[in-house]
């Protein structure tokens, strides 16, 4: 799942109703109602999860020891929490890196052309300029 289509919601937590293998792909939980729409990722003790979906109060096809972590079994009253993961914030930084480059190059394509213009001279003329020196200059 591309990691900027998860879902997250503040103070997201559940309650497992029943136990779980490290095999299981369903988990049976108390109460659902304050968790988002799936998919959504959950960490329960030291196992990272994706729900990828979610029926009352089964979370269902549960991709389960996710981002370097261990499936193990689970007991019955152990807490579910909605949270952001190293993943997803390695995936933050890595788009807010590229966001400020390309901010970046608008900015520095805007002010070429501020410069440009202010001396009447355009990308068109710039460019046909160019290419004379380099036919002239092989």
């Amino acid at each position: 799942m591309p990691l900027d289509k998860l879902n997250t919601q503040n103070f997201a937590e559940a309650t497992l109703a029943q136990g779980v293998d490290a095999r299981s792909e369903i988990f049976m939980i108390e109460n659902a109602r304050n968790l988002p729409d799936a998919p959504f990722r959950m960490v329960i003790n030291r196992e990272v999860v994706e729900v990828k979906r979610k029926s009352g109060n089964k979370l269902l096809s549960i991709q389960r020891g996710i981002e370097n972590t261990k499936a193990n079994s689970h007991q019955a009253g152990d807490k579910l929490q909605v949270t952001w993961t190293n993943e997803m914030l390695g995936n933050l930084n890595q788009q807010t890196h590229l966001n400020q480059n390309l901010i970046n190059e608008i900015h520095d394509h805007t002010t070429t052309n501020q410069f440009l213009h202010a001396r009447g001279v355009s990308r068109h003329e710039l460019k046909h300029q160019e290419l004379c020196r380099s036919s002239l200059n092989p």
